[in-house]
């Protein structure tokens, strides 16, 4: 019976979560204009590096959405000024993992310029690259070798020494 109500009470949680997830899904989809929609369907390289400051994410929580660009992976010959690895982060200003990760993410960012190209990508705002993705959780870390191909992936609260040992094990540090 003890089971029953537990497994009961995990079913209700992982619903309410869900519902509250969807709500802010759509949202973004709803004000989502014509010109959006056909910046997400051009070709475009490789996302500049935009981590967020923490604080800055949370104040975009309260402030209404605005369509962003979504970047995408890199593509052609366009992807060729930039040869790096990268690693991108993908978040949610609502998310209390991803601002645990946030500043870790800033860190390395800082520490890395110029050998990995780090950038924080909201999965609110940037749906399309996120289904691309199939980001299921979040936060999601994706390591993308030089040439955009993902080669591993790493979901929930990634510690920075983990992050660091990642790089090593792909090559993007020595």
């Amino acid at each position: 019976m003890r089971y029953f109500f537990v497994a009961l009470f995990v079913a209700i949680f992982i619903a309410g979560c869900g519902a509250q997830n969807q709500e802010k899904v759509e949202k973004p989809a709803e004000t989502a204009t014509e010109s959006t929609l056909a910046v997400a369907n051009e070709s475009v390289s490789t996302p500049e590096p935009v981590v967020a400051p923490a604080p800055a994410r949370e104040k975009a929580a309260t402030q209404p959405k605005k369509p962003e660009p979504a970047p995408e992976p890199p593509r052609g010959s366009e992807s060729e000024k930039s040869e790096l690895p990268k690693l991108w982060d993908f978040f949610a200003t609502w998310c209390p993992p991803c601002k645990k990760q946030a500043p870790i993410i800033e860190e390395l960012a800082a520490e890395y310029k110029g050998q990995i190209e780090i950038a924080s990508i909201d999965t609110d705002k940037n749906q399309e690259l996120a289904r691309k993705f199939n980001i299921q959780a979040i936060p999601t870390l994706v390591f993308l070798d030089a040439s955009g191909k993902e080669v591993s992936r790493h979901v929930g609260f990634f510690p920075k020494d983990s992050i660091i040992a990642r790089f090593r094990t792909h090559g993007f540090i020595k």
